[in-house]
């Protein structure tokens, strides 16, 4: 028996005998802190343990099977500060919460890699978007809306591809979580983007930074983890339907689900989207041939909730259509009629199913154990000579896993350990004309280990881990595809191993004052792509080359934060400085294979650093002003040179206010001259955006919901954003965009 599947039977055979531990109540009373009186409606939600539950008319809520010692427990209701508060059950069994007026709508729960803790005292540095402000800012991709908060950016070949940039890093140094486990999506290619659907999501969570330690490989800059939504309270259930109309693009985009919990804890939700977009105009009124895009969405979830835990079982597919944009665009369109959107060569057809399993078991009152599977089978098809033909064909089939055990050494200490790794096979689809990276069989298996320290203003998380990866890779035909290396080889293989250490601290000035420090060692293994490609790339038309040498890169990243909360103010800094060895990056070799230019991949040091803050007043009741800004500079070591795709400085600002049952929203969004570029690069003007939205909340005691209207881009500005691939051929960003859009609860 290998050592992982030991670890997986391990960590059942201890959840399975842990399963007879009594339960017991957490009960309490919320009230307004300004009136003193019972504020009923209230959503109590147990993050880890997926439940949630209503107060009743007088504010008064229970929980009956919650046997830990230790609770984390939001509160959140529309008009209320959401508040989040840490149950101790030896200072007793009833909890009296008092929330305060206001509109700040903060998630302070951090998931990361299931710890559930107060973000406040994580030395991470994270974000949160959530499901409503997602739905509410009108942009067409999860990706593109995620990209507002500050040291978030996007990589771009159109609105139906894009793929996270954090803190200037991108492709395979940012990893997406999704239904708790890793994304894997070929994210090595520059027209492979994350489609992960906003249907059924909670929010998106993004660890800024690296986060090896919880996830591995692939996580050196940053984790994006986009959060399913909870089941709905004990005895409630409750259906929807969702329709959205883009003007730019004539986007059409429904989704209908239900969901519901039964007294007994079995819960379900079925959801389904549809979406479908023409090709875009930019702010000249052009219309960008061949970026129209079509997508439909399933997701299924059943499982249920006991005094020993939750178990969920998921089946999710995600099917689309993506048209790619040719570099000659601007001087032979593939546009048809502005509202044509019917598929076109060349384009993308790409399909994604999954099979998880997620569950948590209470062994104790101080410990639990957290298990997760997945099987995610990921098809992508390139399509460029006919209808009926494949260019590219790749099958990426992965297995993950992760169990981690979790459990109080004392009253101040938390210990997590866990085994965390996946097993994946690539595969060359026989249809395909092109070969651009061998088959390959992927291994990788990782032991962590982090301690959590609470003291009294001083929080302390530090960890390790350790992780091994090798990769056996075999050409699918020699003739079509010669493996890089000696001249015959069918066949070549590479091994990675070695440690990653985190520590950081947070430490609290008094009642409003939190400063933060981190300190990380994180790492990656070199995609299959850096490693072994060689071929023609049809979406790109490249002809790309990888290296078998490469090492492994390492960074080792400090970050220093301050925070300032008070009732009505919110002010956040921080600043890192990011040294990475054996950084790999992509660049033109000067010479043509073909009617192709040859691209390759080298490797050199490199450092990154930068700064980014935030500051949220509300000086009324209804009315909050927001703004952000955040700027990175990245530079190969050796060279000086810059480091490509990095975004420029930039700000965001933001004025919210809310009358009587409607919101009125406002935004402007500010890029500076990026003119410190690669050797490669061109420079990209400065630009500046204004956005407008109102909502009006509607409650018909039959349905509730909301009707909306945003307007993106409305004076129609002609702009390049650095990190849309479209700059290099001289196409501009979408041009206005108005957004209708109408949302029903039953």
């Amino acid at each position: 028996m290998s050592a992982n599947r030991f670890h997986l039977l391990l960590v059942f055979a201890i959840a399975w005998f842990g399963l007879n531990s009594a339960s017991a109540q957490i009960s309490g009373v919320i009230t307004d802190a300004s009136t003193g009186e019972g504020l009923p409606g209230v959503t109590v939600y147990l993050p880890e343990r997926s439940m949630g539950t209503p107060a009743d008319g007088n504010g008064k809520f229970s929980f009956d099977e919650v046997k830990s010692n230790k609770v984390l427990l939001k509160f959140s209701m529309v008009g209320y500060n959401t508040q989040t508060v840490m149950f101790n059950r030896e200072n007793g069994e009833h909890l009296n919460v008092e929330m305060k007026p206001g509109i700040y709508q903060i998630d302070g729960i951090v998931v990361m890699g299931g710890l559930f803790t107060e973000s406040q005292k994580t030395p991470y540095q994270t974000a949160k978007v959530t499901a409503d402000q997602i739905e509410n800012r009108g942009n067409v991709s999860l990706m593109d809306a995620v990209s507002e908060e500050p040291g978030v950016d996007m990589i771009s070949l159109g609105p139906g591809i894009t793929k996270p940039i954090l803190r200037g890093l991108s492709f395979s140094r940012v990893m997406t979580i999704y239904n708790g486990l890793r994304f894997e999506n070929q994210q090595w290619g520059a027209d492979h983007g994350i489609w992960a659907s906003s249907t059924g999501i909670s929010g998106v969570e993004i660890i800024k930074g690296p986060a090896s330690i919880l996830y591995g490989s692939g996580a050196l800059g940053g984790v994006v983890n986009i959060l399913e939504e909870a089941p709905e309270a004990r005895g409630e259930s409750r259906s929807y339907f969702k329709s959205e109309y883009h003007s730019n693009s004539y986007g059409l985009k429904n989704e209908i689900g239900t969901r519901g919990t039964s007294e007994n804890g079995l819960f379900y939700s079925f959801a389904g989207a549809a979406q479908s977009h023409a090709d875009f105009k930019d702010g000249n009124y052009r219309t960008i041939g061949n970026t129209r895009f079509n997508n439909r969405v399933f997701k299924g979830d059943v499982g249920i909730q006991k005094s020993y835990g939750t178990v969920k079982f998921s089946f999710h597919e995600i099917d689309q259509n993506i048209g790619i944009i040719e570099d000659t665009e601007l001087d032979e369109t593939r546009a048809t009629s502005s509202t044509d959107r019917e598929m076109q060569l060349p384009f993308m057809r790409v399909n994604d199913r999954f099979l998880s399993l997620q569950s948590t078991f209470f062994t104790t009152e101080n410990s639990s154990i957290i298990a997760n599977a997945n099987y995610h089978r990921h098809q992508r098809k390139e399509i460029e000579g006919g209808f009926g033909e494949v260019d590219l064909g790749l099958l990426l089939e992965t297995f993950n896993y992760d169990a981690k055990y979790k459990f109080n050494l004392s009253k101040k200490v938390r210990i997590t350990a866990g085994v965390q790794g996946f097993f994946q096979s690539n595969l060359n689809l026989e249809e395909a004309a092109d070969i651009l990276v061998p088959n390959a069989d992927i291994f990788d298996a990782g032991i962590y280990a982090l301690a959590a320290f609470d003291f009294d203003k001083l929080n302390i998380l530090a960890g390790s881990r350790g992780d091994y990866r090798e990769v056996r890779a075999t050409t699918p035909a020699l003739e079509k595809f010669p493996m890089p290396g000696p001249e015959g080889s069918t066949s070549a293989s590479s091994d990675f191993s070695g440690w990653t250490a985190s520590l950081g601290a947070t430490y609290r000035l008094g009642e409003k004052f939190l400063l933060k420090a981190n300190g990380a060692k994180g790492f990656r293994a070199p995609d299959l792509a850096e490693l072994y490609s060689n071929g023609r790339h049809p979406g790109t038309q490249r002809f790309e080359r990888g290296n078998p040498n490469f090492n492994r890169e390492e960074n080792y990243e400090a970050d220093l934060s301050f925070e300032f909360n008070a009732q009505n103010v919110r002010v956040s800094a921080a600043g890192y400085a990011n040294y990475i060895d054996n950084y790999i990056y992509f660049r033109p070799a000067g010479e043509q294979i073909g009617d192709l230019t040859l691209w390759t991949f080298d490797q050199n040091d490199a450092f990154l650093s930068g700064y980014e803050a935030s500051a949220e007043w509300t000086p009324l009741k209804n009315l909050t002003l927001y703004h952000n800004l955040s700027y990175t500079r990245a530079e190969d070591r050796e060279t000086g040179n810059a480091l490509p795709l990095i975004p420029p400085f930039k700000t965001f600002s933001r004025i919210k206010y809310l009358y009587a049952q409607f919101e009125f929203a406002a935004t402007h969004r500010f890029a500076a001259d990026q003119n410190r570029i690669a050797p490669d690069e061109q420079i990209t003007p400065a630009y500046q955006l204004f956005d407008a939205s109102v909502r009006y909340l509607f409650d018909c005691g039959f349905t509730r919901g909301s009707l909306g209207i945003s307007v993106q881009n409305v004076f129609n500005e002609t702009y390049f954003d650095h990190s849309a691939l479209t700059r290099e051929f001289g196409v501009f960003n979408t041009g206005r965009n108005i957004r209708l859009r109408a949302a029903f609860n039953f």
